[in-house]
């Protein structure tokens, strides 16, 4: 019986984790590219052809 609540537990971790990755990208990737997409629709004569956008890592903590 232990075994099964370990496994229930372990089950309902990876749906929580998955499911936050997806809010993640959803809340901050894809905002980011339709905001981009936007501003290379004309008219938008200031806006050069080619446009990049960064994503950065927010797991990464420095330490100190």
């Amino acid at each position: 019986m232990a075994q099964h609540t370990h496994n229930l537990a372990n089950q309902t971790l990876a749906i929580y984790n998955t499911s936050s990755r997806l809010a993640t990208d959803r809340i901050f990737r894809y905002i980011d590219q339709a905001t981009v997409f936007t501003l290379t629709l004309p008219p938008n004569p200031g806006i050069p052809t080619g446009v990049y956008y960064y994503e950065f890592d927010r797991t990464y903590q420095i330490f100190g």
